[in-house]
């Protein structure tokens, strides 16, 4: 199957319909439906994407979670055909977030990655409750994954971002919190930089100590100074050291 997508996906436009009638007609509707669900997990162009959606809905494939996650693709064309087809089957289409926090909870590895990968394809602000959704969902690679790939340009207001610290999220998430704003180098760190000095988790403050060595200044130096008097050890000592490199 790999050799046969491999191929296709180097076919030029004019001579994928032949390639398709030809190789794929013998297949069982479960291996056509294997085929394509395969191509689109290969992340590939608009036009390849349409159509196998489009065969995809004849071949009456009826997981919901698989289409719906296309309606997060960056082109409005993938958007609309999607929409056509949850809409011809009677489903719902909640409001976002819901529906963004519904397939990341009721989909599988595949369908949550790519929701995260076509979030930030395009230099536009995301919904900070969907970047909260994310960063609170128990998986540690989808998370990295986010921080990974996020830009400037997708938290133009970390104000709902920082107030979740302040709320008390679970650990793991106030640590995403803080090393997605320190990679951005994000000015609202500060607004909660005496809360995070506070923290009682190890991981929380090492992120903080990463997070403030990419900021340049007496300000955050400041700050990392009194995170090298903390009563935990090890966080004392990782930020000596990184004022040491300062």
């Amino acid at each position: 199957m790999k050799e046969l997508i491999d191929i296709f996906l180097e076919l030029p436009p004019e001579e994928r319909r032949g390639f398709i009638r030809g190789k794929t007609a013998h297949l069982s509707r479960e291996k056509k439906i294997r085929f394509y669900k395969d191509i689109l997990n290969r992340q590939p162009s608009v036009d390849i994407i349409l159509m196998s959606l489009t065969e995809l809905e004849n071949l009456q494939y009826r997981n919901p979670v698989f289409f719906e996650r296309f309606s997060f693709h960056p082109h409005s064309g993938v958007q609309s055909r999607v929409r056509e087809i949850l809409h011809r089957r009677g489903a719902f289409d909640p409001p976002p977030p819901d529906n963004f926090i519904r397939i990341l909870h009721e989909g599988d590895r595949s369908d949550r990655e790519f929701l995260v990968d076509n979030l930030l394809a395009s230099p536009e602000p995301v919904n900070p409750q969907i970047l909260l959704a994310v960063l609170k969902f128990d998986d540690q690679m989808l998370r990295k994954r986010l921080i990974d790939r996020i830009q400037p340009a997708h938290i133009p207001d970390a104000v709902l971002l920082v107030e979740a610290i302040r709320k008390g999220v679970v650990w793991y998430t106030r640590a995403g919190i803080v090393e997605m704003l320190g990679k951005l180098k994000n000015e609202d760190l500060f607004r909660v930089i005496d809360f995070l000095i506070a923290d009682r988790n190890v991981e929380v403050k090492l992120k903080l100590i990463a997070a403030l060595t990419r900021y340049p200044g007496e300000r955050a130096e400041k700050y990392l100074r009194r995170l090298g008097e903390d009563s935990l050890l090890w966080v004392a000592k990782e930020a000596r050291k990184a004022l040491a490199i300062r």
